[in-house]
């Protein structure tokens, strides 16, 4: 059994600086009214504590790769802090950009949702990489891992334009009148930048699978089920995003509809890549040697 991190403590206080944020951005758009004042302060503040964050998340995950020498992306738990950093950095993407008024607090509350479900169960997903473990020596499964994240990172943020894209949709149907709806994008570049991200991150993830999978393929080391359960569940999101904008682009689905799918497909990936701790535990105590499949040369013979 691999040994367990101990010091998670800027990790923490990265979460507690992302509630401050969301909470900040959450009462400036809930008490927003035409030009109040006042809250232009509270705005910066909301913006300077993001920063703070995702400045302690980036000094974090920098110093686990540097202590282990290694991509921060090599368990559950750092998978999730990187999703919540690149969730904060496409924020700021989205904004200067694209020039998408995207809230920082939802930037924000997507990190703190992503950043706490990683911390969740970390007694049992932060776990130290031993030398012995598979893909630890081969460069091309780090990426692999790269660019899986950054795959899963797009869709993060098309998931936050999708969830912007169902508020104003919403607001627009209810005729809701608060101030905060109008300082939304208007729905056509809503769905036509989460339309960008979500094939970006076709893009990108099926890249990075295929690099996954070759290095499989070609490899003659052994590898646990584990590994081979979370290349089935990258498969799995890629074919769905996939699916869902062939649908989109041909119109045969509507904007609302893509969007509420969108969501529902990233939630659902987002089980999944934490439910594959339970393979590694079931691997751990089933199989103690983690082998699921022998390489030799082919992949599953």
């Amino acid at each position: 059994m691999n040994e367990i991190f101990a010091d998670r403590s800027l990790f923490s206080l990265a979460v507690k600086f992302l509630g401050l944020a969301f909470a900040t951005g959450w009462a400036v758009a809930y008490y927003s009214r035409e030009r109040s004042s006042g809250l232009y302060w509270l705005r910066c503040l909301e913006f300077l504590l993001a920063i703070i964050a995702w400045g302690m998340l980036s000094w974090a995950l920098f110093s686990r790769g540097s202590e282990c020498g290694r991509l921060p992306l090599a368990n559950i738990f750092e998978v999730f802090q990187s999703l919540g950093w690149c969730a904060l950095f496409f924020v700021v993407f989205l904004r200067a950009v694209w020039n998408l008024r995207v809230p920082v607090f939802l930037g924000s509350g997507l990190a703190l949702g992503l950043c706490v479900l990683g911390q969740m169960n970390a007694e049992n997903w932060d776990k130290v990489v031993v030398a012995g473990d598979a893909g630890a020596a081969s460069p091309w499964i780090g990426v692999h891992a790269t660019l899986s994240t950054v795959g899963y990172a797009c869709f993060s943020a098309a998931a936050t334009v999708w969830v912007l894209y169902i508020l104003q949709n919403s607001a627009l149907r209810k005729r809701f009148s608060h101030p905060f709806f109008s300082k939304l994008p208007d729905l056509s570049s809503l769905d036509r930048i989460a339309g960008r991200l979500c094939a970006s991150g076709l893009m990108i993830l099926g890249t990075g699978m295929a690099v996954g999978i070759a290095s499989v393929f070609f490899s003659e080391k052994q590898y646990s089920c584990f590994v081979f359960y979370k290349t089935g569940i990258s498969f799995a999101v890629f074919l769905g995003f996939l699916t869902l904008a062939l649908l989109r682009n041909r119109g045969s689905i509507s904007a609302l509809k893509f969007a509420r799918f969108g969501v529902g497909i990233f939630i659902a990936a987002l089980i999944l890549l934490g439910g594959s701790a339970c393979i590694k535990n079931w691997e751990a105590g089933a199989l103690p040697d983690g082998t699921c499949a022998e390489k030799t040369g082919g992949l599953g013979r």
